[in-house]
């Protein structure tokens, strides 16, 4: 089967966003994949300003790197714990 994963990104790929978070008055926390998406789903709480949090999901998707597609079998399971999506392919010539 054929995962896909996307490796865990360097701390200064937040910068952009953490700034962005700031300069309107939200705290995000980027030590986690589940204390980011708690963070911005708290930011969709916040009334007045609707496009701030959609602005903020944006950047956070450019925070990641890119996918990486491999073979199940041949990848430690600590790097892809949880790849949960297989991508249907067909082996067919």
């Amino acid at each position: 089967a054929m995962l896909r994963r996307h490796p865990v990104p360097p701390g200064t790929n937040f910068e952009p966003l953490i700034l962005a978070a700031q300069s309107a008055k939200i705290e995000l926390d980027t030590s986690s994949s589940l204390g980011l998406a708690k963070s911005l789903d708290a930011a969709d709480q916040l009334e007045g300003r609707p496009y701030v949090s959609t602005l903020l999901r944006i950047l956070a998707t450019r925070c990641m790197l890119q996918a990486v597609y491999f073979c199940s079998g041949t990848t430690a399971e600590s790097e892809f714990k949880y790849a949960h999506r297989l991508l249907p392919v067909s082996l067919a010539v």
